[in-house]
C-alpha cells in the first residue's frame, strides 16, 4: 500500500491541473511577487551589501552541511581542500533548491496537500539540496511537521524526526578547519542523515496519500478534487508506534537535558578554543567531571518530574524513552557545557587513533 501510494503521488497525472486550480495558483503567484517587490526590491536597488550577499556570495558560499552534498563535493572539487565545486548541483544550488520547492508546491496543489505538508516537504528538500545548513536551520521543520503529524496521531514520525534532527543539528560537519583527508567520514555521516530525510519525505507523502478524512471545501475549491478516494485507514486504526506520552516525555526530556547542560557551563568554563584541542581546558578536568555528574543527576531528577507530569496524557511510556534522553547527555555536555564543537572532538579522536 505504501509503495502504491507514493507511486500515485508521482504519477504523471499528478502534474495535470484541474481548471479551478489555476485561480489559486495565480493568486499565490501574485502574493509571492508582491512580497518580493515590496520587501526585496528596495534593498536590491539601494543596498550593495544585500545585492552581494544574495546574488553573489550565496552562489560561492563554501559547503557547510551534514548531508550527501559533502560526498558530492569530495568527488567533484578541483583540489583536496576546496570547499566549493563547479559541479552543476553545487554551483547552481540556489536554483536547484527553488526548482525543488516549486515542484513540490505544484504537485501539492494537484494532489490537495495541506499547506503544512507542502511546507514540511520543502524544508526537507532544502536540507537535501542546500550546501550550507547550520544546526539551527533544522528548527524550521517542526512548526509544519507537528501540525501535519500530531492531529493524525503519528507521534512516531514526530518523535523520530525530533530525535534525529537533535543529533544532526549538533553532529560533526565538514568545515574549512578540519583535516581534509577525513572528508569521506563526514560524507558517510552526511549520507546517513540524507537517507533519514528521504525516508521522512516518503513517509509523510504516504501518510497524506492514506488519509482517512475527506478533503475540506477549501481543498476542493483550490485544488480541484473531482472525486475523493477513501484509502486504507490502517494508520488511524493501529495508532502510533510510540504513544503521546512517549513523544511528550522524550521531547521535554531532551529540552530539559539541553537546558541543564547550558546552565552548568560556568562550572567547566575555560579559555580554550571551541575548535582546537584539548577537549577540556587544562586544570579544569575535575570541574568538568563534576559538571557531567551533576548533569546526569539533575537530568534524572528532571525526567522523574516529567514522567510524573505526563504519565496520564495518553498511552504507556516505552522503556527506551529514558535511554533515548540520557544518551544525548554526553553530546549536550560537550556542546553546551564545554562549548566544544562536536566536529573538533571527532577530529581530536581521529588524530589520537592515527586516522
Amino acid at each position: 500500500m505504501r509503495d502504491e501510494s507514493v507511486t500515485r503521488v508521482f504519477h504523471p497525472s499528478a502534474f495535470i491541473l484541474h481548471p479551478s486550480s489555476f485561480s489559486c495558483l495565480a493568486f499565490s503567484t501574485i502574493i509571492f511577487a508582491l512580497v518580493i517587490v515590496v520587501v526585496c526590491l528596495p534593498f536590491l536597488l539601494y543596498s550593495n551589501d544585500f545585492l552581494y550577499m544574495n546574488l553573489t556570495y550565496v552562489e560561492n558560499v563554501p559547503v557547510q552541511t551534514q548531508s550527501w552534498i559533502v560526498a558530492l563535493l569530495g568527488i567533484t572539487r578541483a583540489s583536496p581542500d576546496a570547499l566549493t565545486s563547479d559541479f552543476v548541483l553545487l554551483r547552481y544550488q540556489t536554483i536547484v533548491t527553488l526548482l525543488a520547492a516549486a515542484g513540490i508546491a505544484f504537485v501539492g496543489a494537484r494532489r490537495g496537500w495541506s499547506l503544512y505538508l507542502a511546507a514540511t516537504l520543502i524544508a526537507i528538500a532544502f536540507f537535501l539540496t542546500s550546501k550550507k545548513v547550520m544546526g539551527y536551520y533544522y528548527a524550521m521543520l517542526f512548526p509544519f511537521l507537528l501540525v501535519e503529524t500530531l492531529p493524525r496521531k503519528r507521534y512516531d514520525l514526530a518523535l523520530i524526526a525530533l530525535v534525529a534532527t537533535t543529533w544532526i543539528s549538533l553532529s560533526p560537519y565538514y568545515a574549512a578547519w578540519v583535516n581534509h583527508a577525513h572528508w569521506w567520514i563526514y560524507a558517510a555521516l552526511g549520507i546517513l542523515n540524507s537517507v533519514f530525510f528521504v525516508w521522512l519525505f516518503v513517509s509523510l507523502v504516504s501518510l497524506r496519500a492514506e488519509r482517512s478524512n475527506p478533503p475540506s471545501s477549501l481543498e476542493i475549491a483550490c485544488f480541484g478534487f473531482a472525486q475523493h478516494r477513501h484509502p486504507s485507514t490502517r494508520f488511524a486504526r493501529s495508532g502510533a508506534l510510540l504513544t503521546m506520552t512517549g513523544t511528550l516525555f522524550v521531547s521535554l526530556g531532551l529540552f530539559a537535558n539541553a537546558v541543564l547542560a547550558a546552565l552548568l557551563q560556568p562550572l567547566a568554563s575555560g579559555n580554550g578554543s571551541p575548535i582546537r584541542a584539548p577537549i577540556v581546558a587544562a586544570g579544569m578536568e575535575w570541574n568538568a567531571l563534576a559538571a557531567f555528574a551533576a548533569l546526569i543527576g539533575l537530568s534524572a531528577i528532571a525526567l522523574l518530574g516529567i514522567h510524573r507530569a505526563t504519565k496520564n496524557v495518553g498511552g504507556t511510556l516505552p522503556r527506551g524513552a529514558w535511554g533515548v534522553v540520557l544518551i544525548f547527555a554526553p553530546l549536550f555536555f560537550s556542546v553546551y557545557t564545554l562549548t566544544k564543537e562536536s566536529t573538533a572532538i571527532l577530529e581530536i579522536a581521529l588524530k589520537a587513533w592515527g586516522v
